[in-house]
């Protein structure tokens, strides 16, 4: 399964916030806090406890 192509919001992608294309149009700094949160919430639902 590819996570990348599971849907975030407002008919994109998770690849669409996290891919190069994101990258070069929000900023290092936003990219990085997209990834830090998509990474807290994937760590959530996939937590077997």
């Amino acid at each position: 399964m590819e996570l990348a192509h599971l849907p975030w919001k407002k008919g994109k992608s998770y690849e669409d916030l996290l891919g190069l294309k994101a990258l070069k149009h929000d900023g290092k700094k936003t990219w990085e806090k997209h990834v830090l949160r998509v990474i807290k919430e994937l760590s959530t639902a996939l937590d077997s406890e």
